[in-house]
């Protein structure tokens, strides 16, 4: 079979989850991942709007507001417990069903594709509970920031419109509820930034 795995896959699975294996390196990732959602929503967002006030003379239009800052926070509360329903997920069954990514984690395990039962759901499992539990971690957040920017887009499109009030609410809730492709692609983008999954690709590539 084309996807049966090789001995070699499923060495360098191992090798993987073994050197990911050590407390340290879930503590990393879960205080880069809270750490890196706080900044980016309630640093960043905040000191670009200022900038982008400032500059209003020069480019004519707001294009970035303080009151997003709110709305990102509300966002990244409210994704919480999605997020960890995502993350329980990604343990059971080993990657993420919703983006498919994760830090240094196959699209599918050579342990899961493996035709030996034990392998597949006994073996596997135990071996590469590391690469999931990085992957849920990553899950949770990916999706608490994901909400935080659909959030951030709505009140920013009721922002544009003069919006305020009871209608800024109904227009952020009504935009959060069915977003745009434009916000969905940015809410995409925003969470593989803030959960450091962009540039993980390519370390994952290397290893891997």
């Amino acid at each position: 079979s084309v996807n049966k795995p090789t001995f070699r896959e499923y060495l360098q699975e191992y090798w993987v989850a073994s050197i990911l294996s050590t407390p340290a390196s879930h503590e990393r990732n879960l205080i880069g991942n809270a750490v890196n959602a706080v900044l980016e929503n309630a640093v960043v967002r905040p000191v670009a709007a200022m900038w982008d006030s400032a500059a209003v003379g020069r480019t004519g239009q707001r294009e970035v507001f303080l009151r997003e800052t709110p709305a990102a926070i509300v966002g990244l509360t409210r994704g919480m417990r999605q997020g960890i329903r995502r993350g329980f997920e990604v343990i059971k069954r080993g990657y993420d069903v919703e983006s498919m990514t994760g830090k240094l984690y196959p699209l599918r395990s050579a342990f899961a594709r493996s035709q030996n039962r034990v392998v597949r759901d006994i073996v596997g499992p135990v071996v590469t509970m590391p690469l999931r539990l990085l992957a849920a971690s990553d899950a949770v957040f990916l999706t608490m920031n994901h909400t935080a920017e659909l959030y951030a887009q709505a009140a920013k499109s009721a922002l544009k419109k003069g919006l305020s009030g009871d209608d800024f609410a109904k227009e952020v809730a009504q935009l959060v509820g069915n977003p745009t492709d434009e916000m969905l692609s940015l809410a995409d983008k925003f969470a593989t930034k803030a959960t450091f999954n962009d540039e993980a690709s390519e370390i994952g590539k290397a290893v891997m």
